[in-house]
């Protein structure tokens, strides 16, 4: 079982809840288990609290790196940190950008 952290902060925590989400008491994060089935199939409701940072350093350490996916990974890590940093210098704002890529950050 690998857990898979959500960004839902409080506000969201009845939808995530009610979709099969656990809470991690620990971590003081939501998780759903990527070998639940019934999780797996309420996916599109979680995906807008998929923490991609997380994910990106979770799945490369998990495939190999000369694979398509890892070099895909690595990409889409890159960019995002070049997005961020950029936005960090306030040479750019595009306050949907993180609904583009399907995540949400949380509150």
């Amino acid at each position: 079982m690998a857990r898979i952290y959500l960004t839902a902060g409080y506000k969201d925590k009845d939808a995530v809840k009610r979709a099969g989400a656990k809470y991690d008491a620990d971590t003081k994060k939501w998780y759903i288990d990527d070998e639940n089935d019934e999780q797996m199939a309420n996916l599109p409701v979680f995906r807008r609290f998929l923490d991609i940072h997380w994910y990106i350093e979770k799945r490369l350490g998990q495939i190999d790196m000369e694979s398509e996916e890892a070099k895909g990974l690595l990409e889409w890590k890159k960019h995002l940190e070049e997005v961020k940093a950029r936005r960090d210098k306030g040479e750019m704002a595009i306050p949907d950008f993180d609904t583009w890529y399907g995540w949400k950050p949380g509150d």
